[in-house]
């Protein structure tokens, strides 16, 4: 998943001229790993009179992470890959994404008065130092009422840290055998038992994407009442039958299974000679 500082905020000012060299950033920080592709920027009007550098620093130590210089001038959002890209280790340490141009650039004063911008993980802190502006190349040190000059990023989230909540992964049940613990009751080997079970899934809510898991599945306890469903085959049902019938009718059992009982005995008519 890849995201960016500014979602639906536009510059309002989109044609600043000057013929100075600026340094234009945005301090932001991160709530998860993941890694900085490519740097992005709301190109002017007006293309400006040389190239426009993207840069990547660190706002503690001031050392300059990576860097790139767009290939276009169309207005407009437009993006400028990192190579290579740049990983953003620490949750919460504080970058600066910045540009270099000259001639031209686009701003919204006040924008970080209202606010901090945020599009989590991502967020664009207000602090009264963000809108960071410089003159000539290098590290920005100045701001200027809360100014908003829409330098930007690409940020891949790191998978192995975040995964997204609500996955799904498959549970394979495994190949049970049939049996009987019950020592006093009917064993009916290779009875199919019809069952119905869930479909079990896993819900993965935590931070480290699983290639596999294993799942225990509580089953509730089968009757042979159950009818009309798919049953997979082999699965082990612990069942205790009921006691065979002594009254001379037929007992209640399931396909294949002989239930011993005892037979009511057949009376001889007899005369009364007394």
């Amino acid at each position: 998943m890849a995201v960016s500082i500014f979602t639906s905020q536009e510059p309002i000012i989109t044609n600043a001229a000057d013929s100075s060299t600026y340094s234009l950033g945005t301090k932001w920080f991160s709530n998860a790993a993941g890694i900085v592709t490519h740097g992005r920027w709301w190109f002017p009007d007006t293309a400006p009179t040389g190239p426009v550098d993207w840069v990547l620093y660190d706002v503690d130590t001031q050392a300059e992470l990576g860097r790139a210089t767009f290939g276009t001038s169309s207005p407009g959002w437009q993006t400028v890959a990192l190579d290579p890209p740049v990983a953003y280790p620490t949750p919460a340490t504080v970058w600066l994404a910045v540009v270099e141009t000259t001639g031209r650039y686009v701003a919204t004063n006040g924008l970080f008065g209202g606010g901090a911008i945020v599009n989590s993980p991502l967020t664009a802190p207000a602090d009264g130092t963000n809108g960071r502006v410089g003159v000539g190349s290098g590290f920005p040190t100045g701001s200027f009422s809360d100014t908003c000059y829409f330098a930007d990023i690409v940020f891949a989230v790191d998978a192995g840290s975040a995964a997204p909540n609500g996955l799904a992964v498959p549970i394979a049940l495994g190949e049970p055998a049939l049996s009987q613990p019950d020592p006093d009751a009917v064993n009916p080997d290779g009875l199919p038992v019809p069952v119905t079970l869930g479909q079990p899934t896993l819900t993965w809510a935590g931070a480290v994407f699983p290639t596999s898991a294993q799942v225990p599945v509580q089953h509730g306890d089968p009757t042979t009442a159950w009818s009309g469903a798919v049953t997979p085959s082999g699965l082990a049902v612990p069942m205790t039958l009921g006691a065979a019938s002594t009254d001379g009718d037929t007992a209640p059992t399931m396909p294949g299974i002989h239930v011993a009982g005892t037979t009511r005995p057949t009376l001889t008519a007899y005369t009364n000679r007394g």
